[in-house]
């Protein structure tokens, strides 16, 4: 991506599908901040929205976008004889944050343009010699799901974005792909704590190692960051109009992710909207999520597939199931899913609909697939 870090110029990256109107609503403001200078201004890559759909937006100095490149340099052992494989989308910071490395470490970048597909990546990654490459969950499944094997060159894979569970990391391992899970967030550009290179040498989950450029607390079970990569502040769509919010207070953002700090690592410990409540008893749907991964892997299901919480008048929620109508039967999922929970987990029901919403990250858009059952 052609773009000068060093300068004073404010970027803008937007999402193509991102609506004009609003395109231009965000530009007239930026235009009226004066005091901004060498920002670049993203969408956050998860769910939280402003007012009417528009999304939260983060101003990230390009000088804090390079102290976190710098830092995961560093932990990634980096240098110009590296070749990151880009596969994210520009306009997210997983795919902004690969130019920044590349640009300190001085190294090169094959750009993998083409729509997602686990077979093309693999030949791209071969024929490019690729030893670095960010990835997301969704398509560490894709990998696996078709069987996949790490071409040899990749010594590095730093997957982000959303949570690797343990059977997929376990399984994309056997397959030779050289997996260090991170965590992250738009608003800290890019990785907070990663595994480290030499967990490579084992097969266990890793425990993630806190990045030097970070000061990670904990505050009522919560993650709270401080770092010259944080951002300046949100644009949001309020009542008043769009405004310019900074979150952080003295310096210290406060994330909605829970976590634990041990012995130098991090474990994020999902969000506190991640449990609901089915018949009094407090559910970990991300837990619920796992599984359903895990018997998608073990009944050879590629299509896409999700679980959502479902009010129920009598339990508070249910579990059901979200399939694309493509698939000819969830029978056999159902009934792996259902024999490794609890029997207030089960799935109670099954909702088809020709495409399940997606970001281009491959997160499931929540509330665009509420108004498809819904509506």
């Amino acid at each position: 991506m052609g773009f000068d870090w060093l300068s004073n110029e404010n970027i803008v990256l937007v999402n193509p599908r991102f609506p004009v109107r609003d395109r231009e609503k965000l530009n007239e403001m930026l235009e009226k901040e004066k005091d901004l200078h060498a920002h670049v201004c993203l969408a956050t890559s998860g769910s939280s929205q402003g007012i009417g759909g528009f999304p939260k937006w983060v101003l990230l100095t390009k000088k804090g976008i390079l102290h976190s490149a710098s830092a995961v340099n560093h932990h990634l052992e980096a240098s110009s004889d590296d070749r990151w494989i880009h596969a994210l989308p520009d306009f997210h910071v997983g795919g902004l944050a690969i130019w920044a490395r590349s640009w300190l470490s001085q190294s090169l970048v094959s750009l993998y343009a083409e729509k997602w597909n686990p077979h093309t990546f693999c030949q791209f990654v071969e024929a490019e010699k690729g030893t670095l490459t960010s990835l997301v969950p969704t398509q560490i499944f894709d990998l696996v799901s078709c069987a996949l094997h790490s071409p040899k060159c990749l010594r590095a894979i730093v997957v982000g974005g959303g949570k690797l569970h343990e059977k997929l990391y376990g399984k994309a391992r056997e397959l030779g792909w050289n997996l260090l899970p991170s965590y992250g967030l738009t608003e800290c550009a890019s990785q907070v704590a990663t595994a480290p290179l030499k967990s490579l040498t084992e097969f266990s989950y890793p425990s993630l190692t806190i990045l030097p450029h970070v000061k990670v607390g904990i505050n009522e079970d919560k993650i709270t960051l401080a770092s010259p990569s944080l951002l300046t502040a949100y644009i949001l769509q309020t009542a008043h109009g769009i405004q310019r919010i900074d979150p952080k207070v003295d310096g210290i953002f406060q994330t909605e992710d829970n976590g634990r700090i041990s012995q130098g690592g991090l474990t994020p410990l999902g969000r506190a909207t991640d449990f609901i409540k089915i018949s009094g008893e407090s559910v970990d749907f991300s837990r619920l999520e796992a599984f359903l991964e895990n018997a998608k892997l073990a009944c050879g299901l590629k299509e896409d597939i999700v679980l959502i919480a479902w009010p129920d008048a009598r339990l508070g929620h249910a579990v059901h199931l979200v399939a694309e109508s493509s698939i000819s039967s969830t029978d056999d999922l159902i009934s792996h899913f259902n024999k490794n929970v609890m029997p207030y987990e089960r799935i109670r029901e099954v909702h088809y609909v020709s495409q399940i919403p997606r970001s281009s990250l491959g997160k499931l858009q929540q509330q665009e697939l509420k108004n498809i059952l819904f509506k």
